[in-house]
């Protein structure tokens, strides 16, 4: 038996974004039952308090995509300040002044103390020692965001795309590398390719 279809064979263009639409709404049933947000899914929705106190969905925020990361904030007078999440906001504000003059947005969603609510001088302070002024802040204090993206460990990334479904996703510290192949790829309309320590869409 012959596997896939001759040139003469193929089902129009219309069929095919039909079927690739049917796919990934199965794998998103499939998946569904677990919390998590998988690449291939729509990006949960969320409502977030950024700093300046308003609340803001990511539907508000204009771009061609989305890189959110969430990333552990604690102040650099913790134990355990000096973790990857450092590291990787270093590349987010590299790919923040790379991408952002073709429609990348950075989102930071950023967990503090636990069980202690941040001030706004605070979370200020935080921005400007962390360097994060090329990107949107959301303190996440309740850990709800965590919690609809399925975030075990932080840093963890997601690439969304114009149409706000997840096409990329790194758990734990993704390199400036990484990042940039996975964003020139959903930039171009393509679907970043599998690469090791992340999950591939419609998998």
């Amino acid at each position: 038996m012959r596997a896939g279809f001759s040139a003469a064979e193929k089902p129009p263009r219309r069929a095919r974004r039909r079927l690739a639409a049917l796919l990934s709404a199965v794998v998103s049933l499939a998946v569904g039952c677990d919390g998590g947000s998988p690449p291939g899914r729509p990006a949960p929705e969320l409502q977030l308090v950024d700093l300046s106190g308003a609340r803001r969905s990511l539907d508000e925020l204009d771009g061609r995509a989305l890189l959110l990361s969430f990333l552990d904030l604690r102040t650099p007078g913790d134990p355990r300040a000096d973790d990857p999440s450092k590291s990787q906001a270093v590349f987010l504000r590299s790919m923040a002044r790379q991408y952002g003059p073709q429609g990348l947005r950075v989102v930071v969603i950023g967990s503090f103390h636990e069980g202690r609510s941040e001030d706004s001088d605070r979370l200020i302070n935080l921005v400007h020692d962390w360097e994060l002024g090329d990107m949107v802040l959301f303190p996440d204090e309740d850990s709800r965001a965590r919690s609809a993206y399925g975030v075990q460990r932080q840093p963890t990334t997601f690439l969304i795309d114009s149409h706000r479904f997840v096409r990329w996703q790194r758990e734990g510290f993704a390199p400036a590398q990484e990042l940039a192949a996975a964003i020139e790829s959903v930039l171009s309309g393509r679907i970043p390719t599998d690469r090791p320590g992340q999950r591939s869409p419609l998998s």
